[in-house]
């Protein structure tokens, strides 16, 4: 095939350029790995002659080979509860009064385990931190561990197990719900700011740093206590002395009152703090 690419000029594929001479590397490869099984069937020295097949067959002859009797109680000092039946309920009424106990937990951790809903403060967010640590903490903790401190701290009985379940439940229900939570669809979110709804109104402090702005900070707070924003009339939304003043201090519907308009005023602050100065 290579002479067909030779005869007329044409590049040779690489696959027809293949030689035991330019394909060293793979066969020094095969080679390598056919020591390594040979010296591996050397050294671990597999023994077949032992083995004994009937014995085998007679074993997996009785996996299979029920006993019904031990379903129900097996003397007469106990009662169906001691029977394996009796047990198995048990068992299955212990992940459900787990799992019950850990939805309590956990539905109010995983609110605050929501970035969506613990973003926008430096408090929340470090809630926020806290809270996703620790359900990975927990969830990390195989529940066999759990369940055995549960049985050094309550001792044998249905306690160790409901209590062992529902902590480590906590931490896995606790990640799955915040992140639902945070996979909320925000179109109801948007559509509710969009009428006018919003956080409650909070007032940010200037830098220490800057008297000026301190100064123009608590003479804005003043004048907004003295001179609240009057409500806004029912029909009345597109009036021009009503209209909404989205500022730093908060949401507020209303036209400014004069005191106000001083206070956000940069130009007329320091004339104000001169009148009130004389004054």
């Amino acid at each position: 095939m290579a002479e067909y690419f030779i005869a007329r000029g044409l590049p040779v594929p690489a696959e027809l350029r293949r030689n035991p001479l330019t394909d060293w590397r793979r066969l020094a490869t095969i080679a390598v790995i056919a020591v390594v099984l040979y010296i591996g069937f050397k050294i671990t020295d597999i023994d077949v002659s032992r083995a004994n097949p009937e014995y085998a067959f007679g074993v997996l002859t009785k996996l299979v080979s029920f006993d019904w009797s031990v379903l129900g109680p097996q003397n007469e000092f106990e009662t169906f509860w001691d029977g394996a039946l009796g047990l198995m309920i048990v068992t299955i009424f212990l992940g459900i009064m787990g799992t019950a106990l850990a939805l309590v937990i956990a539905i109010p951790l995983s609110f605050l385990g929501a970035r969506n809903i613990m973003a926008g403060n430096p408090i929340t967010n470090a809630i926020y931190v806290i809270v996703r640590l620790a359900l990975t903490v927990i969830r990390s903790i195989d529940v066999l561990i759990v369940v055995i401190v549960m049985v050094i701290l309550f001792g044998l009985g249905n306690a160790a197990g409901v209590f062992g379940i529902a902590f480590h439940n906590i931490g896995v229900m606790g990640k799955l719900y915040s992140e639902a939570i945070e996979g909320i669809d925000s179109g109801p979110l948007e559509a509710i700011t969009a009428t006018g709804a919003n956080r409650p109104p909070r007032h940010e402090r200037p830098a220490r740093s800057d008297p000026r702005s301190r100064r123009r900070w608590r003479h804005r707070r003043r004048a907004l206590s003295e001179h609240p924003a009057p409500a806004l009339p029912p029909g009345r939304h597109d009036h021009p002395a009503h209209r909404h003043h989205r500022r730093g201090d908060g949401l507020h519907l209303g036209a400014d009152p004069p005191a106000a308009r001083v206070a956000t005023d940069p130009s007329s602050a320091g004339s104000h703090r001169r009148h009130l100065r004389h004054s």
